[in-house]
């Protein structure tokens, strides 16, 4: 806490992006990560996919729960003025 709120609420902005450019990232590589485990070696593998259907669908939440958080910190932002 800086002691002013506009600075506060700057500084949990910042951080907040941070956190999600971060998070983005990891998403990228994990699905980078899935994509080489589910290829033939040309292509993605729709059976070898489905060997990770869990861990597929559970990446696309993940993805879905981020890309809304940008849009909140987006939005945040837009009616701050900032």
């Amino acid at each position: 806490m800086t002691g002013s709120k506009e600075a506060d609420e700057a500084l949990a902005t910042m951080n907040t992006k941070q956190a999600l450019e971060a998070v983005r990232a990891l998403l990228k590589q994990v699905g980078k990560n899935l994509a080489q485990r589910a290829s033939d070696g040309k292509e993605i593998s729709t059976a070898k996919l489905d060997t990770f259907q869990n861990t597929a669908y559970d990446l696309a939440w993940i993805a879905s729960e981020v890309y809304a958080a940008g849009e909140m910190v987006g939005y945040a932002e837009r009616i701050s003025g900032s």
